[in-house]
């Protein structure tokens, strides 16, 4: 009813103050074809009585499934097209710009300058499919590091023997390492009586790096050379009150033909994000991305080769080996595919903000809403089309971020809108921009954004129904450290320790603010407390050690009491029984 009031006072208006439209005619003269076609353009003025009464009535009667759409950017166009034969005629289209924020766009249709209908075009989420190219074959292993020491003269160890040993030589004392993909190696460490060896030369220390299989289960790493975009876009139109709907999957620059409509993606930008270039691990049961610094210990060439001559792969793995007096050690990276699956982040299908990367039937997808595309629409229908705007008023609430920032996942929070028709609103933060969905049974729309700190305050602002809101953004993040690949390990030994350098390269620092925040905020206690710590240690450094001997020499009297008090309470018992005796004598 508040539309059809509405409707109808503008209409009143625009009878009562109406002016009629100026024509100019201009020649146009095509070179070559001789063809002279005459042009019209109109300046624009205020729309008639009839025509308002026309559009009204074209909205009410499409407003139970068009509804009303967000302003966007658009372009009409006019085309003369001539063939060899000089005739001519005019194409009419229009552009529509699609993005993360503007997803729907709502065209009047007119014929012989009358409104018969609205065209209404939504942006779904765009597939991007994986154009795959496969790199090389893998299991998942783990480095075993198999030795033996001989003496000099004795095995395998004669003269020279560690200056000649191939990588990929079988060595007779580990065999069983042998079987493994990896390499060999051989270093000469001490000899003598005092290293269990008779003869006075150096003795050699073989060893074999190996990578045993954790599982069967064979990997193919594969790259994606480009990520193909399908646009799937929801057409719905109303010619002559006849509603015409379909989802349309649109591929780039190929021209999809919907009813009188001709329908082509004209541009399209991908999104830039880094983890589409990232390599991914596919194998039966299980689908992987591997890290950016994670080098894969074996390669094989086929499938075939690494089922049944997992041997022959190649080794991709250098340990830093090392002998000495010690026992032999090996340092050796985690390079495990093991460790990249206990990690969730590295799992298909994941999900992060704007971004959803899933298999689809041995393939890879990424489904995004951060793409950008120009949409051209053609139609004899669309002589002076035109973008149709309906402004609600709306309820709008949000709710307060919740997650966690300078990581994958980002933060989330809720909004609920409420308006009379189904619409979206855009809005504009301090340095955010994102719609949620309005409409009269206030949907709930999940915003995914991304921070750099962990509190949040931030203004938002939007229009709807020409009434401006400013809305608060509040959160407060938590910190969610990244988990670094290259963790080292000592094998054999199971020594885990690191060195200094990679400890200190392991430290996050958090965002501090947040207690900067509560110690601000009870800034009393928080002196209250810090005094009574530092009185604390004062009290204790200045009278620690007369307390300790007050201590001591508590405890000692109160073992003396005790033993004191059991002398005599065992003196009382055997004086009892001495008494008891004397009291009765032995018949």
């Amino acid at each position: 009813m508040m539309l059809l009031s509405a409707c109808l006072l503008i209409t009143i208006i625009r009878i009562a103050s109406k002016r009629p439209a100026q024509v100019v005619q201009n020649t146009c003269t095509i070179t070559g074809q001789q063809v002279n076609v005459q042009l019209h353009s109109l300046r624009p003025t205020p729309l008639s009585g009839g025509m308002l009464i026309t559009l009204c009535v074209a909205i009410l009667v499409g407003n139970g499934t068009v509804a009303a759409c967000q302003h966007g950017f658009t372009r009409h166009a006019t085309n003369i097209v001539c063939n060899q034969d000089g005739n001519c005629s005019y194409e009419f289209s229009r552009e529509l710009l699609f993005n993360r924020i503007q997803t729907e766009h709502c065209v009047e249709i007119r014929h012989r300058n009358k409104t018969v209908g609205l065209l209404k075009m939504k942006l779904e989420p765009t597939n991007l499919v994986c154009s795959k190219v496969s790199k090389f074959f893998t299991k998942s292993t783990e480095i075993r590091v198999f030795s033996r020491v001989r003496c000099p003269q004795a095995g395998s160890c004669f003269y020279n023997v560690c200056d000649k040993i191939r990588p990929n030589e079988t060595i007779p004392e580990l065999t069983r390492g042998s079987k493994y993909p990896g390499y060999s190696g051989c270093q000469y460490t001490c000899g003598g009586l005092s290293c269990g060896c008779f003869l006075p030369a150096p003795s050699c220390t073989f060893y074999r790096v190996a990578h045993v299989p954790i599982s069967d289960a064979v990997y193919e790493v594969v790259e994606c050379s480009e990520w193909v975009p399908s646009i799937h876009v929801e057409v719905e139109s109303t010619p002559y009150q006849e509603t015409q709907k379909e989802d349309v999957l649109l591929q780039p620059y190929v021209t999809y033909r919907f009813h009188n409509f001709n329908i082509t993606a004209t541009s399209v930008q991908k999104p830039a994000l880094s983890i589409l270039n990232s390599r991914f691990a596919l194998s039966e049961n299980e689908s992987l991305i591997l890290p950016d610094r994670f080098a894969v210990p074996v390669e094989c060439a086929t499938r075939n080769e690494t089922l049944e001559n997992f041997r022959n792969c190649i080794n991709k793995v250098v340990c830093d080996c090392n002998t000495g007096w010690t026992k032999h050690h090996c340092h050796c990276p985690s390079n495990s595919l093991r460790a990249v699956a206990n990690d969730s982040l590295n799992h298909l299908p994941l999900v992060i903000p704007h971004l959803e990367i899933h298999t689809s039937n041995g393939g890879i997808v990424a489904l995004t809403e951060n793409v950008e595309t120009v949409i051209t629409v053609q139609s004899q229908l669309l002589v002076s089309s035109a973008e149709l705007v309906y402004d609600e008023k709306c309820d709008i609430k949000l709710s307060n971020l919740s997650g966690c920032y300078d990581c994958l996942h980002g933060a989330t929070m809720e909004a609920t809108c409420t308006s009379v028709d189904s619409t979206k609103i855009t809005i504009l933060c301090d340095h955010n921009v994102f719609a949620v969905e309005c409409g009269p049974t206030s949907p709930k729309t999940n915003v995914h954004l991304r921070f750099d700190s962990a509190v949040v305050q931030q203004k938002c602002y939007t229009v709807c129904g020409n009434e401006k809101w400013t809305l608060p953004l509040n959160g407060t993040l938590f910190y969610h450290p990244m988990k670094h690949n290259s963790v080292f390990k000592f094998n054999e030994d199971k020594y885990t320790g690191t060195s200094l350098l990679n400890l200190v390269s392991e430290i996050h620092m958090p965002d501090l603010n947040p207690l900067f925040k509560v110690v601000r905020q009870h800034w009393k206690a928080f002196t209250a407390a810090g005094i009574a710590a530092v009185a604390t240690a004062g009290i204790t450094y200045l009278f620690g050690p007369l307390i300790l001997i007050a201590m001591i020499k508590f405890l000692f009297n109160a073992i003396v009491c005790f033993v004191t008090m059991a002398a005599k309470l065992a003196g009382i018992m055997l004086q009892c029984i001495r008494q008891s005796l004397q009291n009765n004598p032995r018949k």
